[in-house]
């Protein structure tokens, strides 16, 4: 209320009561004011509490998917990322079999109750395989268009072929994948509106080329991307094989596993791929991760005290990626490594540790006290079973007058 106006209390309250009852109204669906934040209960067929496996994504008007997405736990989930404004909430259930969508205002603490059991209609989705027999294991997911891309599964095709959902009546994009998660059919502008609609898809009208996998390094892998547009899914990977996939552009990374000596699975980093991946006929795959390092020892080249040596460029494993590829998720006991350089009297002139997940290591700036000649950066990391204890070291010279660059150089 504007403060340079002022009203008699009575006055007051008799123009404020219908406006406040109004707006009561309004706080008990939506919430008030400015600051955002989206709470989200959901109830399923039977009355119940959405299952576990029941995912939350938020539109902006444009079909653009928001930060703030989640699982819901026993059917609630508080996104508290929302910003005020007008959103599509989208609720797949792989659990439950069920895709709500509903478009809402957020503004403070707003509060959205969905159940299955109103304004859905039922559903049958129906897989088959190339030679025509039920396709078991499929997993469909849908969009409410028009929102961009595939949101969210609402379950897999049993052995008959057939999954039984609920939705909300729509425009859909429809995406379907093998159990395999080799093949893979987008369909656009499905009008599912009449109650008992059957959706089928035969594996025969998917196009699909051929990929050759060269793994070096590692063991096996899964190849982490989006179809676009569509929704996130992994294409399996093994060190040398050729695998028949749908045809497509492939965006993201590649999740690498190796093997340690008593054949042990380790889970490398992902490796993000440089550019889209387009799989035809007789594309190709080749990923070099999961090297050791090196056993090559060479004098570097010449620093003059004052000068920043790049220690982060020294080290590496065998397919110069950086230090963070030379350990495995859980491979324990430590992943803090430790990079010490001493000068030509071993005098320690620079000694720290390296989480060796972040990779970072700290530069050297060469003190003004350094002796002249000779200077050794030694890294040590102690890999645990994945691959033991590494340690590598490089060399490069202190004198006056001149300096070139540090080569990138490993020693064991």
């Amino acid at each position: 209320m504007n403060s340079h106006v002022r009203w008699f209390a009575p006055l007051r309250l008799l123009v404020l009561l219908p406006l406040l009852v109004l707006m009561s109204s309004f706080i008990r669906s939506t919430g008030v004011s400015a600051a955002g934040g989206l709470t989200i209960n959901v109830v399923n067929q039977n009355g119940q509490p959405a299952a576990s496996a029941t995912w939350v994504d938020v539109y902006d008007p444009a079909g653009n998917q928001q930060q703030d997405a989640g699982y819901l736990t026993d059917g609630t989930g508080t996104f508290s990322r929302v910003q005020p404004g007008t959103y599509t909430v989208v609720v797949s259930s792989m659990g439950d079999g069920f895709q709500l969508h509903t478009t809402i205002p957020v503004t403070t603490n707003t509060v959205l109750n969905l159940d299955a059991r109103v304004g859905t209609i039922p559903v049958t989705f129906v897989g088959y395989a190339k030679d025509g027999t039920p396709l078991n294991g499929a997993a469909f997911a849908l969009a409410p268009q028009p929102i961009l891309g595939v949101s969210g599964f609402i379950g897999s095709t049993y052995p008959n072929g057939q999954l039984q959902a609920v939705v909300t009546p729509g425009v859909y994009t429809i995406a379907v994948q093998d159990s395999q998660h080799l093949l893979r059919l987008d369909i656009a502008n499905e009008t599912i509106t009449q109650v008992g609609a059957f959706i089928q898809v035969h594996a025969a009208d998917i196009p699909t080329g051929s990929v050759n996998v060269a793994l070096h390094g590692a063991s096996e892998g899964a190849f982490r991307v989006n179809r676009e547009p569509s929704i996130p899914f992994s294409l399996p990977l093994t060190a040398a094989n050729t695998i028949v996939a749908s045809t497509g552009t492939l965006y993201g990374d590649v999740e690498l596993y190796k093997k340690d000596a008593s054949s042990n699975l380790w889970d490398l980093d992902a490796v993000p791929m440089a550019s889209p991946f387009q799989i035809t006929a007789g594309s190709s795959i080749s990923v070099d991760v999961g090297g050791t390092l090196t056993t090559t020892i060479k004098t570097g080249p010449r620093y003059t005290p004052g000068m920043m040596v790049p220690l982060q460029q020294a080290f590496h494993d065998t397919y110069n990626n950086p230090i963070n590829y030379l350990v495995a998720y859980g491979s324990g006991p430590t992943t803090v490594g430790t990079v010490t350089v001493i000068d030509a009297n071993a005098h320690v002139l620079s000694q720290q540790t390296v989480d060796i997940r972040d990779g970072t290591i700290t530069d050297l700036t060469i003190p003004l006290t350094a002796t002249l000649g000779a200077a050794t950066a030694t890294f040590n990391v102690d890999t645990g079973p994945f691959q033991g204890t590494l340690s590598a070291h490089t060399t490069f010279e202190i004198v006056k007058g001149y300096y070139a660059w540090l080569p990138i150089v490993v020693a064991r």
